[in-house]
């Protein structure tokens, strides 16, 4: 895809893990065939930017030759990345995965159905509930896997089935979707659809009765994760998705010194090395901080999420991962448990889901939208230097999370 930066080439690791030498091979293929920097998106794939025409042959031989030519096939569903390690998990979600995958590549109407269609495979154990998804199917217990399709205002849970039921039904269901399509309605996500379209949709999978998944507490992604036994799992952030090749080397390194040879990928940019001893924790970790990669989750750039920005994107309007960087420092104390979106546009691409604050970028600064997305009627429209000294002013007040949205939407009223 042509990007301002150049070609973005988005490469999908299968069932979001990267061995050594594929990350190496990823590494290579950024910094001698593009410019170096690499992003983890919000589906844990990994897109590699500043690819020029003429290198763009040479990025594929070196990636085909670590495994990661995947020319014909597409990841549709997103897993927990510790999946097969959590043992909280009670499906192993990472197996029917594959099987879905397998069921959806072998459908006669494979190629009908929209690039970003995504299934979420949720095993009951790391909670996926924030990953937008098309479709999401939560285990219930082992013999149960809720499903549910996506809805402007949230999943609507329509019915439940075996697990070995469910690469059938998500065939129906993407087959169903498909044909909604061809019969005109260019909707590229099932949430676009009208609510009559759903509902077709959903009346024409043969399902159990639909049950609504108990409700779990999101869990940590960053830092040391039990996941049973003696070893750890260590969760490193990158700073609003971006990292560079040098970095990605560094992760590679380290996988094989504290780890198990392995790097997970998830959904929430941020990168898990399984296999760490509790003992070799520090250690890790402190090389990670040193490094510039987030290594605790209170660090108040979780909160944010923000979009490549310009001049990487050529529809951005401003340098969102500098301004984001800046909002982070600003109002470090409340943003705790806050989500805060910095757009480079109204398109929204870092985040469709609303946030306690949006800031849509344009000539002239950020469109402020409280508790909204990019595409709803912005409160204010002011300067980031503006937007800075209005944090500052709350901070102490609460937490941005918890202050109601009169009190939020005064903070930002226009002079």
């Amino acid at each position: 895809m042509e990007t301002g930066d150049g070609l973005l080439v988005r490469v999908h690791p299968p069932r979001a893990r990267l061995t050594p030498l594929q990350a190496r091979a990823i590494a290579s293929a950024a910094r001698s065939c593009g410019n170096g920097l690499i992003d983890l998106s919000g589906r844990g794939n990994v897109q590699i930017r500043g690819v020029r025409r003429a290198t763009h042959a040479g990025l594929v031989t070196i990636l085909a030759a670590a495994g990661l030519d995947d020319a014909t096939s597409r990841q549709r569903c997103i897993v927990p990345p510790l999946a097969g390690l959590d043992p909280s998990e009670i499906i192993d979600a990472a197996r029917l995965a594959h099987e879905i995958e397998a069921a959806l590549s072998a459908t006669d109407n494979a190629e009908d159905i929209p690039p970003k269609f995504a299934v979420v495979v949720d095993g009951g154990g790391l909670p996926l509930d924030d990953v937008e998804a098309d479709i999401r199917l939560v285990a219930i217990d082992a013999t149960r896997v809720a499903v549910a399709l996506a809805d402007p205002d949230g999943d609507v849970w329509i019915g439940t089935c075996l697990p070995a039921e469910a690469p059938s039904a998500i065939v129906s269901i993407a087959s169903a979707f498909s044909d909604t399509r061809r019969a005109g309605d260019q909707a590229r996500r099932i949430r676009d659809l009208s609510a009559r379209a759903r509902r077709d949709i959903a009346e024409s999978v043969k399902l159990g009765p639909a049950l609504r998944p108990p409700v779990r507490a999101p869990s940590p992604c960053i830092g040391a994760i039990s996941i049973g036994g003696v070893a750890m799992a260590v969760g490193l952030g990158l700073p609003f998705g971006r990292l560079d090749a040098d970095r990605l080397d560094r992760l590679a390194e380290w996988s094989v010194q504290f780890g198990a040879g392995e790097l997970r990928l998830s959904p929430w940019r941020s990168v898990l090395i399984p296999g760490v001893a509790e003992a070799s924790v520090p250690a890790l970790v402190n090389l990670a901080s040193n490094a510039g990669l987030i290594v605790e989750e209170s660090d108040p750039r979780r909160a944010i999420a923000a979009c490549p920005g310009a001049p990487a994107c050529a529809r951005a309007k401003v340098t969102t991962h500098t301004d984001a960087a800046r909002l982070a420092e600003a109002a470090r104390h409340l943003l705790a448990g806050a989500t805060v979106h910095v757009s480079g546009c109204v398109k929204g691409c870092a985040r469709h889901a609303p946030a306690d604050l949006t800031l849509i970028g344009d000539e002239e600064g950020y469109a402020v939208v409280i508790r909204g997305a990019t595409r709803d009627r912005p409160r204010a429209h002011m300067a980031l230097e503006t937007i800075l000294d209005r944090l500052k002013l709350l901070d102490g007040v609460e937490p941005l999370a918890t202050l109601s949205t009169e009190h939020l939407a005064r903070a930002f009223e226009e002079p």
